[in-house]
Order: structure tokens, then sequence, then C-alpha cells
């Protein structure tokens, strides 16, 4: 269905009249003399004065960013658009380098992940390998399921499914599934948005073997309790079909599905936009268009696309509806404050948090921008709550139809890290890119994920943190000293509240202030941080592994969430295994400070001798010693059993340079690439790339190389210092026509 041709069409979908050109009778007053109208779509800046203004075409238009701060939104838009744009009074100017990303003929970076084969990954990344590997490696704690089609599928093309996994411990003993609290992680309805399933992949990740060294179950108590006690839902990429498009193509820029017939005749401007489909309050408000080849067109009936409503029937399976039936024209009242369950939607760009509605003011605004303005506290965000006017837009479906708190993260924005197609590294703030998505992130997922059991209540409470137990290691009727600090903290200046008291349960989080409570460090309560302790008595545990969940609560009532620090406990009489060494430098042999990790153990070397020392209970190991400047070291299977002192030392080498390319950007043919050495102190590398037939070679610094013909190459670059040789493998595609950098850096 889709060829080669169609796929390189460059935003069409911006050359076309959106229907009804003058939907607003608004004179145009104090305008600048008219601007040649461009022959092309372009980028433009619209200052739009007011936010009633941004409203009036904020919904009709293709809005890349939206700079609250600025008064401006990033738009694509045709000429026909910029003329009325020009009529209504609207202030245009056109941004030149985002103008010059609608040509750019590049497939996605192979680094994303793709969706399956149909569209080959040189990586070999795939989002449905990665989520059947995940439930075969998970089998007690993962199920995915296959929650229905998308549009291709059921029109004689190319089956893709719509996939959820589910993570959440399955044993019996941690209560039945339907009724634990549901976090439902949502992302990559709007194709283009490709950073959008990296995070979701990540945080299935950081739920079961862990991400990036942080997070993993049974290794990290927080994920821990919470995949015990709660249950995640984690769909990954809504729209896989039109992620494929722009796998093989960005140019394509798909924000739409793939349905066909509808009506619009141009290829890459046809489809649904399927966050404007869903059925509540579908097209009511001026937030969508009815014109099918407009990129915000809403389908032609409610709930019209499969995507949908696959989506649709999934969540009313697992999320209970809350806030009394309600028809989908039908405005609900506000939900209990005991609702349970909250969603996350996942989009790009603009670096904003958003709620419910997007047409008016929800019944629940209060604690819907609590919850927002929380989560901005942690990701740094702008918690606007409205933009602009949206109808059919998914978290006012879940939020309408069942009370669940319900929000939409914009992530990224400016240069160069904004974009619907950012580079890869502003995913990790690798390749010497100035942001981390995924560490801006984490903490608001992880907050979203801990406060699912009764949001609307528990964002008034306080946070626990740095939680400690001492020992650690305890035969059971031993009692550890348990430590934390509960503080009241808040995006800006929203207002903080002292805290009055705080508890902690064993193994199962409790009714609020039915704990064991802790006392105030210093003495006495009203404090908006403040440090707490207890001595916890383990008379009667099991052995094995638990974890202590605490929580706090302020001057009004409100408990907080809660966080937890694991206690193990081995039987009387027993002596648990010990296992020690030393971290030296495996050149020098000097002693080095560095944290040793045993699964969820971990100790920090003596920095004049560089000897650690850590109790563990019996089981096999793996250890980690990690050190500033230094390659990390891991040893498998270590083995530390009752009454054993096991000894393990550590050789650490200082980190050496390497290279990779930090972009697979295309370049053109006679044209010169500059591979750039920011390494200093250290000897001239030698450069030599390898592309087939094509040679180059260079020993000095700063080498550059023209290609002399066009095609797809893996290039292998190897660089040579006083340690030796690394090889970095990486895609470039030398196309007729344009030209970008290909930058590498020694890391």
């Amino acid at each position: 269905m889709h060829t080669a041709a169609n796929r390189r069409i460059v935003l069409a979908l911006l050359a076309l009249v959106l229907s009804g050109a003058v939907w607003f009778a608004v004179p145009s007053v104090g305008a600048e003399p008219p601007a040649p109208t461009p022959s092309e779509p372009v980028v433009v800046r619209l200052y739009y004065g007011d936010r009633a203004r941004l409203n009036e075409v904020g919904g009709r238009l293709d809005v890349w960013e939206v700079q609250l701060d600025k008064g401006y939104a990033l738009a694509a838009v045709s000429p026909t658009e910029y003329r009325w744009l020009l009529e209504l009074g609207y202030r245009l100017e056109i941004d030149a380098q985002a103008t010059r990303s609608l040509g750019l003929q590049a497939p996605l970076d192979p680094r994303f992940y793709y969706f399956d084969p149909d569209y080959a990954n040189p990586n070999g990344r795939y989002v449905v390998d990665f989520l059947q590997e995940v439930e075969a490696a998970y089998p007690g704690l993962t199920e995915l399921y296959d929650i229905g089609n998308a549009w291709q599928a059921d029109n004689g093309d190319y089956h893709r499914d719509i996939w959820v996994l589910r993570i959440t411990n399955e044993d019996p003993v941690y209560g039945d599934i339907s009724g634990k609290p549901v976090f439902y992680l949502f992302a990559n309805i709007h194709a283009r948005e490709v950073a959008t399933p990296e995070l979701a992949i990540r945080y299935i990740e950081y739920l079961t073997a862990g991400y990036d060294g942080q997070g993993g179950y049974g290794l990290d108590p927080d994920v821990t309790w919470l995949v015990d006690h709660n249950v995640a839902y984690v769909l990954v990429m809504q729209n896989p079909d039109g992620h494929r498009v722009n796998e093989e193509s960005t140019s394509a820029s798909r924000r739409k599905n793939l349905d066909d017939d509808d009506g619009c005749t141009v290829a890459n401007s046809l489809g649904v936009d399927l966050n404007r489909n869903h059925s509540f309050r579908w097209g009511c408000c001026d937030g969508s268009s009815g014109y099918a080849c407009a990129i915000t067109y809403r389908g032609p009936a409610a709930a019209s696309e499969p995507e949908t409503q696959a989506f649709q029937a999934h969540f009313a399976s697992v999320v209970p509806d809350q806030n009394g039936p309600n028809g989908d024209d039908e405005l609900p009242p506000a939900a209990p404050i005991t609702t349970t369950g909250i969603f996350l939607s996942l989009h790009q760009y603009s670096d904003l948090v958003i709620w419910p509605y997007g047409f008016g003011t929800a019944p629940n605004d209060a604690d819907l921008k609590a919850i927002g303005r929380k989560f901005a506290y942690y990701n740094g965000y702008d918690p606007s709550g409205f933009i602009y006017p949206v109808d059919g837009a998914t978290d006012d479906w879940t939020y309408g139809k069942f009370g669940v708190a319900s929000y939409t993260f914009e992530i990224g924005s400016g240069s160069p890290c904004g974009g619907f197609f950012p580079p890869y590294g502003c995913i990790d703030g690798i390749d010497g890119q100035p942001r981390s998505f995924w560490d801006e992130n984490r903490p608001a997922f992880v907050y979203a994920h801990k406060i699912a059991r009764t949001p609307y209540m528990t964002v008034y409470g306080p946070d626990s943190e740095d939680l400690a137990v001492a020992p650690q290691v305890v035969q059971a009727g031993t009692a550890v000293e348990l430590s934390a600090t509960v503080v009241d903290q808040r995006y800006l200046t929203d207002t903080l509240k002292p805290v009055t008291a705080a508890e902690y349960f064993v193994d199962v989080p409790g009714e609020d202030g039915s704990g064991i409570p802790l006392a105030p460090s210093d003495g006495a309560w009203g404090g908006e941080v403040e440090p707490v302790t207890t001595t916890v008595d383990t008379t009667g545990w099991t052995p094995g592994r638990h974890y202590l969940l605490v929580h706090g609560r302020n001057e009004s009532g409100d408990w907080g969430p809660f966080t937890a620090v694991f206690v193990y406990t081995s039987e009387p009489g027993t002596s648990s295994p010990v296992i020690e060494g030393y971290v030296r430098d495996a050149d020098m042999e000097a002693p080095l400070e560095a944290t040793v990790t045993a699964d969820a153990f971990q100790a920090r070397s003596d920095a004049v001798t560089g000897y650690y020392s850590m109790t563990v209970i019996s089981d096999t190991y793996e250890l980690t010693a990690v050190a500033d400047g230094y390659e990390s070291s891991s040893v498998l299977t270590v083995e530390a059993f009752d009454g054993q002192t096991v000894r393990q030392d550590f050789g650490l080498f200082r980190l050496r340079p390497s290279a990779q390319f930090t972009s697979n950007s295309p370049v053109r043919l006679g044209q010169t690439s500059v591979f750039t050495n920011t390494t200093t102190g250290v000897p001239p590398f030698a450069y030599r790339w390898d592309m087939g037939d094509e040679l180059g070679r260079s020993d000095v610094r700063d080498p550059v190389y023209t290609y002399g013909t066009t095609g797809n190459f893996t290039v292998t670059l190897v660089v040579t210092d006083v340690n030796g040789a690394d090889s970095v493998s990486h895609p470039v595609s030398v196309l007729q026509g344009v030209y970008l950098p290909v930058v590498v850096r020694d890391g």
C-alpha cells in the first residue's frame, strides 16, 4: 500500500486547505504589512499575545511546541494556512532551522526501537521482540496482552497488534490483581513522537531487570513493593502503523494512523489523529477537525479507529468506573477523593504537564492541579494544565469516563533535544547531549506509581526519603534501627506544610494512621523537613527479605506516599555470610574508593586502604565495583553461604578514550564529514573508515573524509591510542543533495 515514493512525501498534508478557511471573524489589528507568502510549507513562530488567541487556532494547526513564557507556538503551516493566519492578525516568523527539517530524508536512528522486522532495524531492536523477551524472563511478574489490531491489520494490509504489558507480582499472597491500584503508562499515540516509547520501554526495564544500574525487582526496595502491591500496565506503542512509516523516513513526519478510506487522497495526509478520536466528548469543542486531510482530523465517528477501540476496551477491563455512569456526551460530577488509579500519556514536545479537560475545567481541577504541579516538581516541566482546545483526547476519556487522575507529559523542548526526532542521546543524556529525558521523568513515573492507590488524597502528604536500616542483615529477633527523612516538597512557590507524624509497616502497605510510629530525631514535630527514627523489632520474622514502608503526615492530616527499605533476617543461631576484599587501580596497585554491589547489597571501599565489607544473606551473587574515572568490573557467581567469609578483590582500569558516532545523519555526495576528537591530554588518534569499497584514513586529530558514492553504508571507525584500538560501527546514509556533519566524540 505504501510505496517508497509515498513515504518520502514531505508533509504534503500542510499543502491542503483546512475546511472553512476563515473560522473566526477576527480583524487584522496592528499587524505588520504582510510578508510574501511562502510557496512551500514552513515552520513558523506564531505569536498569539494571549491564550484566547492561541485557543482560536491551536486546535486546528500542526502545533509542534508551545513556549508559554515567550508567547509563541511553533507550528508547521501550508501557504494557505500562512495567509489565513496573517488575515487573522497573527504575527508570524519563519523558523529557518525548523523549516529545513521538513525536507530531511533519513531513516530513524537505529538505536531507537522499531516495531517489528517489517522494516528492518540494523541494530535488531524491535518492540515486539522486547516485550516477548521480558514476559519470558519474568513469568511471575509480567503478562503480555494483544489487545487489538492497528488499522492496516483490519483492512487487508500488514498485521500489527496493539500490545500491553502488565507488571505485577502474580503470587496470590500479594492480593488479587484486579484489586490492586493501577498505574497505566501510555505512549506513542502520535507516531512521530519517537522518544515516548523509549521512555515506556525503560520503565518496563526499571520495574523488572533494572535500567542503567537503577531499579530492578528484588534489587530496589521501592520497585519491589510497587510490583508486589500495585499493577502497572504499559502500552509502549499505540500507533505502530504510523511509527513504521517514520522508521523508514523521518521526512514523513507521520502523526496519524494509516486509515485511508475517509476521503483524503494525499498519501502522507491521510489517517486519523488518534488523540482526537476517543468517544468522550468527541468533536465537542473546536479542538479537532472534521476535514480528513487535516493534521487534527478526528475521524468519521467517535472511537471509529481500531487502535482507539482496542485501548478503550482494555482500559475499561482493568480500571473501575469511579465517578458514576455517564454517557459519552455527558459531563460527570467530580470523582470521589478516594478514587484509585492514575493514567499517564506521553507526548512530544514542549516540556509541559497537562491534565483534563482539553476543552475546559474539570470538576476535580484542584486535585488534578496539585498532582500535576507535583509531577512538575520532579521533572521540571511547566504545569500549565491546558494549552489550547483539544477534544477526543485520551486523558479526557480516562478521566471523564472513569474519574481516574489523568495526565499528559509533553517531553522535550529547544535545541538540540526538541523536535519529534531528537538525537537519540537526549533519551539518556549520552553522546554529549545536554538532557536526559529518562532521568528527568523517571522520578515522576515512580511518584505516579506510588500514589496510584489514592492519588487525589496522597498528593497532599509529605514525601519520605533517605531510608536506612542498621544493620541490614540480622538474625530474626535482633532489633534494627530505622531512620528516614519526612519532607514536604512542592513545585516552586507552592505552600509547604509542617510534618506532624510518621509511621512504618512491614511488608504490606496498611491503612493510613494504623502503622507503627516513628519519632522525630530532634524530639519535636513541626518542621517542613523532619528526620525520624525508631527501633524495629524483628522477633517472629521469617528468614529472608522484608521491606519496611515509611510515610509521613502533615498538619492537615494528609498522609504521603510510601517509600521502602530492605531488611534481611536469618535463622536464629546462624552466622550470615560476609563478602569482603580490596579495590585497587589495576595498573598502579593504589587503593580506590569504590562502590561494590551484590544485588541489593552495597558497600563503599575505604579510600585509604581500598577495603570493603558487606554482610549478605546466603545466596549466589554477581559483584560489581564502580569508581569514578574507571571502567566498572563485575564478577559472576560469587557464592556466599551462612558462616562463610568470602574474599573478592577488584582491579579497575582507568577509562581510556573510546569513540562513538553521535548521529547517523546523511551526508551529500562529494561533501566532507568532519570527525571531531574532543579528548584532551592524550596523543592524537588514528582513524580508519571502512565502507565496503570506500576507504579513508587519517592520522590527524580532526580528520575529514569525502564520500565518493551514494548509498547506505556501515562505517567501521577504528580509534587507536596508546592503550590499543577500539572499533565502533555505525550506519551512515550517503544521499544526493543532503548534508549534515557526522560527529564523533571520545567518551
